[in-house]
């Protein structure tokens, strides 16, 4: 490969960048050990290029091999393999007890197990080989909330503020303790609301506006925590981020009752709701009414993302390749856009028998299989079709009325057509077929001939689906292809 620089100058500048990767960590973040680790090698590599090549060689591959590791890590936490993430930064510290970053991995991985004690210690060991870290603090911050010890959880906060007083992270964890925490003396609903809104205006995100909603509602503006907590749902439904929809939902029904909302922490252990009182002094001082049987995560950090890369919401996955093409039938319009969707299992069998209960009922239920890069294979239940928004709402509606919790509009025109059928016979001799496939079809009448029935399965936002259904279908013996619904 052509370098312009010349060969002299870039090898002294490979050199230079094996000295910073494979230096300790403490050094790394000491402004004279780069600088002197950078004037020996630029040295070095000038007066023994030629010697060095092979040692350089080998220094490069020691520095890939830790930061391959510390991906990987990394890798294992976006896909929710936090134990396996654990067992991995802790052989990365061993190597090196000064990376404060693998330490640092290991505690928000231990805080995913739950095991709030040890992630505050390796923040806290983090923190002491780098105390300016702004994301360490926050980090055990919202650690020590969950324990229950808010004053340094607010310390905490309030630390990494002053270091990075912009971060959008630490001004939603400090808005969120400031609106939901159980004990009131850490609660202040207008400065929740201001922390609130800052961290939206940085970034509208589900989570932060979920904390504004929060805020809101501390405030007695349940109009407003209501719209914001609806357009939450709306937003983590459309990028199909159901992992934690039930907390939002839960949320919502409070400020639809004129409840604001607590946190659960170790120091209450239930979620609680507080009944309406007058304001006395400024303060509400409610009695605590405890919901029975119901256990609601506290916010939490982010796991990290891949360092240098975008940042990518979770959607159906189209990565994997096959041989079968992914055929659409072209139209103007989709007849019924709109559908409903109320659950969703990773057990294919569990979401076959949820369907065909349903069904029994006479509920139009079926089964839409989805693909997630952080979470693997899903096997979404919905309810129903629907040519317009208002119709599908009115159903919806009175689902939430027989305890459909995830009764929720979505805009999915898209399905997977197996067939078009006018012999009953063949068309039941195909349900079964691709019932005992774990893929429970649904029918929908052929508006150029109403004489004709056609066969689908799932409901899709797009004209692409998972290559897993195709391939099962094509194994099968259908040929499946992409239509508007």
């Amino acid at each position: 490969m052509f370098h312009p620089m010349g060969p002299d100058r870039f090898l002294t500048n490979i050199l230079k960048t094996v000295a910073l990767f494979t230096m300790p960590a403490r050094g790394r973040n000491s402004k004279n050990g780069i600088t002197g680790a950078i004037d020996n090698m630029h040295v070095l590599g000038k007066k023994i290029i030629p010697l060095m090549m092979g040692l350089v060689m080998g220094l490069a591959s020691i520095a890939y091999s830790q930061s391959d590791l510390t991906q990987q890590g990394i890798a294992f936490m976006q896909a929710q393999r936090f134990e396996a993430a654990v067992r991995l930064f802790t052989q990365i510290a061993k190597k090196d007890p000064n990376d404060f970053m693998a330490i640092y991995y290991r505690g928000m991985a231990q805080y995913y197990l739950n095991n709030t004690d040890a992630a505050i210690s390796d923040y806290t060991q983090a923190i002491k080989k780098n105390p300016s870290n702004a994301d360490f603090l926050t980090s055990r911050g919202v650690a020590y909330f969950r324990k229950g010890e808010y004053d340094r959880a607010k310390k905490d906060l309030d630390t990494a503020l002053k270091i990075k007083p912009d971060d959008a992270n630490a001004i939603n964890q400090k808005a969120w303790m400031m609106a939901t925490c159980p004990d009131p003396l850490y609660r202040d609903g207008k400065k929740a609301v201001s922390l609130a809104e800052r961290a939206v205006k940085y970034k509208a995100v589900p989570n932060y506006m979920d904390t504004l909603a929060a805020a809101y509602a501390e405030t007695g503006q349940f109009k407003r925590a209501i719209s914001i907590q609806r357009k939450v749902i709306t937003m983590l439904t459309q990028e199909e981020r159901f992992d934690r929809l039930d907390q939002y939902l839960t949320r919502l029904k409070a400020y639809e009752t004129g409840q604001p909302w607590r946190a659960s922490t170790k120091k209450v252990m239930r979620a609680q709701k507080i009944e309406k009182q007058p304001q006395l002094n400024g303060e509400a001082k409610p009695p605590v009414k405890k919901i029975p049987d119901r256990k609601i995560a506290e916010k939490v950090t982010d796991p990290p993302k891949q360092p240098a890369t975008k940042t990518v919401q979770p959607k159906t996955d189209h990565s994997e390749k096959n041989e079968f093409s992914k055929k659409i039938v072209a139209s103007k319009a989709s007849q019924y856009p709109y559908t409903i969707f109320i659950s969703t299992y990773q057990d294919p069998n569990v979401s076959k028998k949820k369907v065909v209960k349903l069904r029994n009922n006479n509920d139009p239920a079926y089964v839409s299989h989805a693909f997630f890069k952080d979470s693997g294979h899903w096997y979404q239940i919905y309810y129903g079709w629907y040519p317009d928004i208002e119709s599908a709402k009115k159903t919806a509606e009175s689902l939430q009325k027989r305890h459909f919790r995830k009764a929720i509009v979505v805009k999915k025109p898209f399905a997977l057509q197996v067939g078009v059928y006018e012999s009953k016979t063949t068309l039941k001799q195909t349900e079964k077929r691709l019932v005992n496939l774990n893929y429970p079809p649904y029918r929908v009448k052929n508006s150029q001939n109403p004489k004709q029935i056609r066969l689908l399965i799932g409901a899709y936002s797009t004209a692409t689906v998972p290559d897993k259904i195709l391939a099962t279908l094509k194994s099968a013996g259908f040929d499946p292809i992409v239509v508007k619904r």
